[in-house]
């Protein structure tokens, strides 16, 4: 695709759009932001998507350009995209917030200056790996003009081309907890001096293959050892991927029955295998009773269990009772929560769910009729609950619909009762939007049919 002056591939204009599991390649823009461009008070939010071979002939935001208003990228990979001036991966200009995590950019260039990435003020950037960018000027990895306004940490700026890795034109940039190494105009320039020591390193990443462009981690990396404890477990956007490591997963995970009475107890039992070339160390296995996302690293189950060690190639059962004195639905999860002191290949395959677990009457003792009991606080603030009755085994559901009629969350209930169930409303959308101050109308479905409508009103 192909636009002009803005946002070649996607342009955002007074929006807030979430973005998700996407490739954006190959669009230009003759001024700005030839994948996405965003102006306005916009909002988008980018996550687990491919930036890349976009172009920005004019100007400047090669991969993304925003000004005035606010973007999002999260997982992402930004990779070979051009700007004729600056930010030849992603660029934040004038009034312009940007926070990037988890995110690779790399092989991306710029006439001018910021070959990666370039920002006015405003910009976070969190566990990035920034690297084998080019610029012809200034900042190959990095350059912002307010340093003290951007924050960079857990990020690796290394092996950038004809240009610093990090230059500001004012100011020493917020940098902590990240590895700046070896980029070919120096790692540093402008108004900030060098940063190493303290909580930055400057220390070879170990790449697996930079050359052909694998920035995961080699399993003696110094990024897995950061300098202080506060730095978290690891630095760059990657985990490991070559050399002698474990790779911990879940090869099952199994319940006695999914539904049970109040005060009754399920027993679960999960196996960890080791696939990795080398042996564990001690980790601990989580349980989250309930959650409505994956839990996050480094977050503590409701119960949990510590391997003291795993050996490469074997496996290890871990086992839990789990009860409950209300009736309801929980979403639970599993999690392998490593903490320091195991690197392994990859991460991603950590966490087991959601787990639907159904807790129910005691002795069988079932309502009249499937209905609505209650919503309570109504109006309310940042949660409300929703009770509902089941008078038999049935499938169920509830919508939030807005007064024009538009449906903004749902949830699918599988078959469940007889029974009284709970679950909570944090007032956001399907998309994670979180809704305005209003009047909003809830409608309980049982097998298809509307068995009640209900107003909700949200005060913030």
């Amino acid at each position: 695709n192909e636009a002009g002056p803005l946002g070649g591939g996607i342009y955002c204009k007074g929006s807030a759009p979430v973005i998700e599991d996407c490739e954006i390649s190959g669009n230009s823009a003759r001024d700005s932001g030839g994948g996405v461009a965003s102006i306005n008070s916009s909002h988008p939010v980018i996550r687990r998507c491919l930036i890349s071979g976009n172009s920005a002939t004019g100007d400047s935001g090669g991969g993304g350009y925003v000004i005035m208003g606010a973007a999002t990228v999260e997982d992402c990979v930004v990779t070979g995209n051009t700007a004729d001036y600056s930010g030849g991966g992603l660029y934040s200009g004038v009034s312009a917030t940007l926070t990037v995590a988890g995110t690779v950019i790399a092989g991306n260039s710029s006439v001018n200056i910021g070959g990666g990435v370039y920002s006015t003020a405003g910009m976070t950037m969190s566990y990035c790996t920034v690297v084998d960018n080019y610029t012809g000027q200034y900042g190959a990895g990095v350059e912002v003009f307010q340093g003290q306004d951007n924050h960079i940490d857990n990020t690796i700026v290394a092996f950038n081309r004809n240009a610093e890795g990090i230059f500001t034109i004012s100011g020493d940039i917020d940098l902590v907890c990240s590895d700046v190494y070896s980029n070919e105009g120096g790692n540093y320039g402008g108004a900030t001096a060098d940063m190493t020591g303290a909580l930055n390193i400057s220390e070879d990443p170990l790449f697996c293959d930079p050359a052909g462009g694998d920035y995961y981690l080699d399993a003696d990396s110094p990024v897995l050892t950061p300098p202080d404890q506060s730095c978290g477990d690891i630095m760059g956007a990657l985990g490991v991927r070559c050399g002698d490591s474990a790779d911990l997963l879940f090869s099952s995970v199994v319940f006695d029955t999914m539904s049970a009475e109040t005060g009754g107890t399920i027993h679960a039992a999960a196996v960890v295998r080791n696939d990795g070339p080398a042996g564990a160390g001690a980790f601990r296995v989580d349980f989250y009773s309930d959650l409505d996302d994956p839990p996050a690293p480094g977050t503590e189950g409701n119960f949990f269990e510590t391997v003291d060690s795993l050996p490469s190639g074997d496996s290890t059962a871990v086992a839990f009772d789990i009860s409950s004195r209300s009736a309801g639905m929980w979403r639970s999860w599993l999690m392998i929560d490593t903490g320091q002191q195991v690197p392994e290949y990859n991460r991603d395959n950590n966490t087991a769910g959601p787990c639907t677990i159904i807790w129910t009457y005691p002795g069988g003792i079932a309502p009249d009729r499937s209905k609505l009991r209650e919503i309570s606080p109504n109006p309310f603030g940042d949660e409300t609950k929703i009770v509902y009755d089941l008078d038999r085994r049935t499938a169920a559901e509830i919508s939030i619909y807005d007064l024009a009629g538009r449906r903004l969350k749902i949830w699918k209930i599988p078959p469940a009762g007889p029974g009284r169930f709970t679950l909570n409303w944090n007032g956001t959308t399907d998309e994670g939007r979180q809704v305005s101050s209003g009047v909003y109308f809830l409608r309980f479905r049982v097998d298809g049919v509307v068995e009640q409508s209900k107003k909700i009103v949200r005060i913030r």
